[in-house]
């Protein structure tokens, strides 16, 4: 029989299960320099930064009589709060702070809804001469409104306000903008032989936490942050890093205005962030907040990236001259690359986001094996194919078994002496056998591996993909490596025909059809099963260098 007390022990239970649990305070304890923007404050117990979203790139096509081109677009919105970006931080209790620059109203008057950098740069520059003279009041309720996307945006100077502050604004936000907390402050900053004078105007979103109190939140920001904040010396904004840099791969301009413009628009991208670095080789910027301890590893992937870059174009020439830079940004920690690639990618160890035009890898330098060792570069290596063959067809993606076959045969790539050569690739050799040995792979599975969309081809269990992956890259190996003297003349050319006809039609099934075009696939399929059930012909082929040195 249960007491009284009990009752009430198992009612409290009850209460406790169904009353939603509150979220830990916003606190500030973590001193921190930014001297980026010349600031000392606080920031949120554990906050970890985290670097801004690229903005989306959009591809637009033109033509001018029969020529035609594409070119990267953007949305004017996206550019605007990139470069007013300063830091952004996260901490473990789902807090977010985001510190900006007020330094230009939002660019209007585009006549379409994406711009190139060269239009969106001389609008910019024209909305700046509006405030050439200071931020009214009303200037900048509508900047943050802007910012934050919200229908309207009120002020309300904050009382009392904190001894270093010159200026401090509340802006009451008006839907849809939950938990976000605004404001925009000036701090004063020593004047040899005057008094202090207020700087350039600065802006800070708080967005809290699920069941946070907002009034015990503002009241943190109001004595804890903005009582933290104080004036330091700003320094030059985050740039190449001597350490990293390998001195055999620097160089000077690009090939183009519009490669420069690109170049410029990545190393923008983490001028405020503390710990940020980058470095650059002819093609590429790699950024990274890695520490010094890994300076080999970064100097080496310079150099190694250019030269399988050259074996890319060798096999797949660029159908246009390409005008990007090609980014590649290496993480200090998974935590980092995960929140960054979003959890559908959590477990990847290295992603070609085509949307950002950034291949991101995580760090997985401090395994104990071999494989875990050697998985940074492998990644690498497979996701730069994939970035280089977007760029080189000019943003039209050819077929799933074209790209990932490749893709896995590159990652393969062995550098060493100045020269590429590739590897089978025993993971994949492993599967592909298995299904030889099994008669699972036939011509008419050959045939549906073929025809393939990217969702179709990346669908079902880890199993199931790895065989698709592994068929892919055993044709592409063998067309590349392993043709006998005396196989049918057209297999030589499937590639190389799959790549015209990509490029002519601008279709990838069709493309696949026409390099394939009187091919009999049992017969292919025979062929292939052939050369990778034969230990000689295959070690001929790992012999088969493809590259010069």
């Amino acid at each position: 029989m249960a007491t009284a007390g009990t009752a009430l022990a198992v009612l409290g239970l009850l209460v406790a299960a169904l009353t939603p649990a509150c979220a830990a305070p916003l606190r500030f304890v973590k001193q921190t320099d930014l001297p980026q923007i010349g600031l000392r404050l606080k920031l949120m117990p554990h906050a970890r930064e985290t670097p801004p979203t690229p903005p989306k790139v959009e591809i637009y096509r033109f033509t001018k009589g029969t020529e035609s081109w594409k070119t990267e677009m953007y949305a004017p919105l996206d550019l605007w709060r990139q470069r007013q970006h300063a830091g952004s931080w996260a901490d473990g209790a789902g807090n977010t702070l985001l510190l900006a620059r007020i330094n230009c109203p939002l660019p209007e008057g585009f006549p379409h809804e994406h711009v190139s950098l060269t239009e969106y740069d001389a609008k910019a520059t024209e909305a700046a001469e509006r405030v050439r003279d200071g931020w009214t009041e009303p200037e900048l309720a509508l900047w943050v409104a802007d910012f934050t996307g919200a229908k309207t945006a009120a002020a309300h100077p904050v009382t009392p306000r904190p001894l270093a502050v010159s200026d401090l604004l509340q802006f009451d936000l008006a839907e849809p903008v939950p938990a976000t907390l605004a404001y925009a402050f000036r701090v004063r900053r020593p004047m040899p032989g005057h008094a202090p004078a207020p700087s350039s105007w600065l802006f800070a979103r708080f967005t809290l936490a699920p069941g946070a109190d907002r009034d015990a939140a503002r009241q943190a920001i109001r004595e804890k942050f903005f009582g933290s904040v104080s004036p330091i010396a700003i320094v030059a904004p985050a740039g190449p890093s001597d350490t990293f840099q390998n001195p055999a791969t620097l160089v000077g301009g690009g090939p183009s205005q519009p490669f420069e413009a690109s170049r410029k628009q990545v190393r923008d991208s983490i001028r405020n962030m503390k710990d940020w670095w980058y470095v650059e080789t002819p093609h590429y910027i790699i950024l990274s907040d890695l520490g010094t301890r890994h300076r080999r590893l970064v100097q080496q992937l310079q150099a190694d990236i250019e030269k399988l870059r050259a074996a890319y174009a060798q096999l797949i020439p660029a159908r246009r001259p390409i005008t990007t830079i090609s980014v590649i940004r290496v993480f200090a920690e998974s935590e980092a690359y995960t929140r960054y690639v979003g959890p559908l990618h959590a477990d990847s160890v290295g992603l070609w986001m085509a949307a950002k035009k950034e291949l991101v890898v995580r760090p997985t330098f401090g395994g104990q094996s071999a494989e875990d060792r050697d998985s940074v570069p492998r990644a690498t290596f497979h996701e730069a194919f994939h970035q280089y063959v977007d760029y080189a067809f000019d943003y039209v993606r050819p077929a799933v078994w074209f790209n990932e076959g490749h893709a896995v045969f590159f990652e393969n790539a062995e550098l060493r002496g100045g020269r590429v050569s590739i590897d089978e690739g025993r993971r994949h050799l492993k599967t592909l056998r298995e299904l030889i040995e099994s008669d699972w792979l036939t011509a008419d599975r050959i045939r549906a591996i073929l025809a393939m969309s990217y969702p179709d081809f990346y669908a079902g269990s880890l199993d199931v993909k790895l065989q698709r992956y592994a068929v892919a890259w055993g044709i592409v190996y063998y067309l590349r490596k392993g043709l006998d003297p005396e196989a049918p003349p057209a297999y030589a050319g499937v590639l190389d025909r799959y790549g015209d006809a990509l490029w002519q039609t601008r279709d990838a099934g069709q493309a696949t059809e026409a390099a394939f075009a009187g091919i009999d696939l049992a017969a292919f399929r025979d062929e292939l099963v052939q050369f990778w059930k034969s230990a000689s012909r295959r070690a001929r082929a790992r012999r088969n260098l493809l590259f010069a040195p």
